[in-house]
């Protein structure tokens, strides 16, 4: 089994091409052959943020789509509290939807809040980047 964990980072963010589309034309080839088959002893656990488009556009036999729920309101506002994020539910249950629900980022919050807000959840989350 091989395991490509976060591959967003080798796909397109829509900026210049289509949305989830593979950078590397050797890496689509390889995904694309797998998908179809014809690597029957080996298999493939692909995790990203950002659909699949190739392997979704030619819809190979052998790729399954499983995709990843969203959390709760209320498991958002436990897991903030569990990162000793402080804070009401109304307080609480903006930080979990700005996060999309998606629990890595809503545990990624709690754990920024935590450390560089003391807790205070009218820690900003938008700090943007230097550029």
């Amino acid at each position: 089994m091989i395991v490509f964990d976060g591959l967003e980072r080798v796909q397109d963010d829509g900026q210049r091409g289509e949305f989830g589309r593979l950078h590397s034309r050797r890496l689509r080839d390889f995904l694309n052959q797998l998908a179809s088959g014809n690597f029957s002893d080996l298999s493939v656990l692909v995790t990203s943020r950002f659909p699949l488009a190739d392997l979704r556009d030619k819809n190979p036999r052998f790729f399954h789509l499983i995709p990843v729920n969203q959390i709760d309101l209320a498991a958002g506002m436990k897991l903030l509290r569990q990162r000793d994020v402080r804070g009401t539910d109304p307080q609480l249950a903006p930080i979990v939807e700005q996060c999309g629900r998606h629990n890595l980022t809503v545990d990624f919050a709690g754990g920024y809040i935590a450390e560089y807000g003391h807790g205070d959840p009218a820690t900003p989350l938008d700090r943007g980047t230097a550029e």
